[in-house]
């Protein structure tokens, strides 16, 4: 498994690894709050091969245009990029 940073891979690993880390937190706090069998039951699904992730597949990639190059339309490219959109500059000419 990776995850990604842009282009850079900020972790190469098997998910159990990853997991592991992350859940022994989890598990203490879970173990005081809550019944500590069902957290020890729920602690060791961590170190199952079987047990996976379901992610919903990545978001489609909307773009949008815009003509010209007034100050408002220059606004709405700076909103709609911090957004996490794509914009095209579309510059029409004269014929």
């Amino acid at each position: 498994m990776s995850i990604m940073h842009g282009l850079s891979a900020i972790f190469t690993g098997v998910r159990q690894e990853l997991q592991q880390a992350w859940a022994e937190t989890s598990h203490h706090m879970q173990t005081l709050r809550d019944n500590p069998a069902a957290a020890k039951e729920e602690f060791g699904l961590v170190h199952s091969a079987h047990s996976s992730a379901h992610l919903p597949p990545p978001p489609e990639s909307h773009d949008y245009l815009r003509t010209g190059a007034s100050i408002g339309k220059s606004i709405w490219a700076r909103v709609f990029t911090a957004a996490g959109f794509d914009g095209v500059d579309l510059h029409v000419g004269q014929s």
